[in-house]
């Protein structure tokens, strides 16, 4: 599922603002709405982080660079202290 936020105006919500910023709210379990298939098989992906799921060129380049971090020791301590850091919404 997937959700695109937009900026407005609180106070007037009729006058046009596009600085063209977007917000995407990606859900790996979410069942509504229609995405394609390169999202679906991103948010597989990101599920279940393993080779055989970086089914596409654009997956196989993100797994490569996740393995990357997975076998550098000083980099894999950064982003364990950063996941303690940040708390699930």
């Amino acid at each position: 599922m997937v959700y695109t936020i937009r900026n407005m105006c609180q106070e007037e919500p009729g006058l046009s603002y596009e600085d063209g910023v977007r917000t995407v709210f990606l859900y790996t379990k979410g069942k509504r709405g229609r995405t394609k298939k390169k999202l679906r098989e991103l948010l597989h992906y990101m599920e279940n982080t393993t080779e055989e799921n970086a089914v596409n060129p654009t997956l196989k380049k993100i797994h490569k660079a996740v393995e990357q971090v997975r076998h550098d020791k000083e980099l894999s301590q950064k982003v364990a202290l950063l996941r303690q850091q940040v708390k699930p919404v």
